[in-house]
């Protein structure tokens, strides 16, 4: 069993009073239900517990944001007001909404009860690993939530829910903020903070990805305007390029566009592109970077080493920086070994080639002393910061907030 010492014990009243989010380990308090779940079969009382949770947290999903994807998913769908999934029940859950469950909590004919259950047995099989096998409860589940983030997408884009938050790069030569990479996040006005793996990848698969990446990338060039105007010095930002773009022929028309009418340089500018596309596309993705350099924006390789890396890639790909994935150095520290000898080679031949290094996931002390020993460029990771807000970011770059009209 996990240990429940710290997990509040409290009436669903009495939560809301007494604690608040940032008092409690989600992630924790998650585990110890899926564990009583699992050793002791107990599911009214894990959805007792959870419902308990739900409380604490109540419609403040925007705290709970670096979760493993089991754990998000679950906060997500249990603790977001009732009346969230209510829309979306009467199609493909019977008419069950969240509220129901409350008072059903030992009806096993509930379906969406069941969905909860199969929701949360799996992530407690997964946290043993092994892998269950999705019953049909939660697929219908997944399918409603689906096509009620489809049904939102479009007017959520129109009215601004989607904001940029901004994670800091630190540059380890000179020990200061040198950019940031603009990552995109969901305030849903009915239901709070959707997390990026909640709708990042329903949105690859369904084409809606392209449209996002240009709404993130005219954020961005609104925010280099104002700091211009502002008459304060631009850092770089960086803005993720999805693989949809491999296939458009006028590409980067649209974003030359936007840029052009914010009147940023492009020198401010530089997209990551995901190393899983050099695999799947070698010659397109060449030709991407080509078209990316002759606009005069600058180029790198997103997650080297996380998926199929090969260094053998890296004499045909001219990109200006190599990020290198977490799994390069998730231990707390690599100072010796193979693991070590491999990522300083890694940053010695991208330097050969003139390619900046940049190492994503940095969390401790002893992975920055390692990658600064072997002279790697620049790191960001919680270590230096987790993504933030614009005017946080101002304050953490400029002393102050610069920008106007800027969600926080």
């Amino acid at each position: 069993m996990a240990d429940l010492e710290n997990i509040p014990e409290m009436s669903v009243a009495k939560s809301a009073q007494t604690a608040t989010s940032e008092q409690i380990d989600v992630e924790q308090a998650v585990f110890a239900c899926v564990d009583e779940l699992i050793q002791d079969g107990d599911l009214p009382a894990a959805a007792a517990k959870l419902m308990n949770l739900r409380a604490v947290i109540h419609a403040d999903v925007a705290r709970v944001t670096t979760l493993s994807d089991g754990t998000a998913r679950l906060v997500c769908e249990w603790l977001a007001p009732a009346d969230v999934v209510s829309g979306v029940a009467d199609e493909s859950l019977g008419g069950e909404p969240l509220a129901t469950l409350e008072a059903r909590s030992d009806d096993p004919n509930c379906k969406l009860y069941k969905g909860a259950q199969a929701l949360v047995a799996d992530m407690g099989l997964k946290a043993r690993g092994v892998v269950a096998e999705q019953p049909a409860e939660q697929t219908d589940l997944e399918r409603a939530l689906e096509r009620e983030i489809e049904s939102r997408m479009r007017d959520a884009l129109e009215s601004e829910e989607f904001v940029i938050h901004l994670q800091p790069k630190l540059d380890l030569h000179k020990d200061e903020i040198v950019g940031a990479e603009a990552l995109v996040r969901w305030f849903d006005l009915r239901v709070g903070m959707r997390l990026p793996n909640a709708f990042v990848p329903l949105f690859e698969k369904n084409g809606f990805i392209v449209d996002l990446d240009l709404f993130v990338f005219e954020q961005v060039c609104a925010l280099l305007h104002s700091w211009t105007v502002a008459g304060v010095n631009p850092v770089v930002l960086s803005v993720n390029l999805s693989r949809q773009h491999l296939l458009d022929p006028d590409f980067p028309q649209a974003f030359n566009e936007i840029r052009d009418m914010y009147g940023v340089s492009s020198f401010y500018i530089e997209f990551e592109l995901s190393e899983t596309l050099a695999f799947e596309n070698p010659i397109a993705f060449i030709d991407l970077i080509d078209r990316i350099h002759r606009a005069g924006y600058a180029c790198s390789i997103d997650h080297f080493g996380g998926g199929h890396s090969s260094v053998n890639m890296l004499k045909d790909l001219e990109v200006d920086v190599l990020k290198l994935d977490k799994a390069f150095f998730g231990g707390s520290y690599v100072e010796t070994g193979r693991e070590a000898d491999v990522v300083a080679t890694v940053i010695d031949l991208a330097r050969r080639l003139h390619m900046r290094t940049v190492a994503e996931g940095v969390e401790t002390v002893g992975q920055r002393k390692f990658l600064e020993d072997v002279g790697c460029d620049v790191i960001q990771g919680f270590l230096v910061s987790k993504p933030v807000s614009v005017p946080e970011f101002e304050r953490m770059l400029f002393g102050a907030e610069i920008s106007s009209g800027q969600q926080d």
